[in-house]
């Protein structure tokens, strides 16, 4: 039974493309849905070939951030603890920019996931093209919100390091 099952999963994915991309899909690492949502990407085009974008956004988006947060109790902890709230201090709490859910250097394409104020598992698409001078960044999501945070996060980033050469 387990040679057969072995069989069956190399069979889904060494077939045909649309078998491939299914086993994708159930697997839950396809870019199907971003990439045909990609003609609703915002886009820019700054100064640097793919790998050299593709590597910077990677970097920034598996970089530590830190942010001042209180520390809370559950409502019947401070039930009992009717003095808490006095002596809470922030504490810094560290994490990532964005999550980095799949990455594709062949393909040039990031999807991330994470967006500060979004649902966590919001997937969100960035792709690098070459283009003449440089590299068109796009960045795609099903959601509107998404899209358009992690494209100003992404976008200040490359500029800080680039120079943006959209017309």
């Amino acid at each position: 039974m387990r040679k057969l099952l072995v069989l069956f999963s190399l069979f889904l994915l060494s077939g045909c493309a649309a078998m491939q991309e299914d086993a994708k899909i159930l697997w839950g690492s396809s870019t199907q849905a971003l990439e045909e949502d990609r003609p609703n990407a915002v886009r820019k085009t700054f100064s640097c070939v793919p790998s050299e974008c593709f590597e910077l956004v990677l970097k920034f988006a598996n970089a530590e951030t830190g942010e001042m947060v209180e520390l809370s109790k559950t409502a019947i902890e401070t039930e009992f603890d009717p003095s808490y709230g006095a002596n809470v201090k922030p504490v810094l709490q560290k994490g990532k920019n964005l999550d980095v859910f799949l990455k594709d250097r062949k393909k040039n394409v990031i999807v991330v996931m994470g967006v500060p104020d979004h649902v966590n598992t919001t997937e969100v698409g960035i792709f690098f093209t070459p283009v003449e001078g440089g590299t068109s960044v796009e960045v795609t999501s099903l959601s509107t919100g998404a899209k358009v945070k992690t494209s100003e996060m992404i976008f200040n980033e490359l500029a800080r390091n680039f120079k943006d050469i959209s017309s």
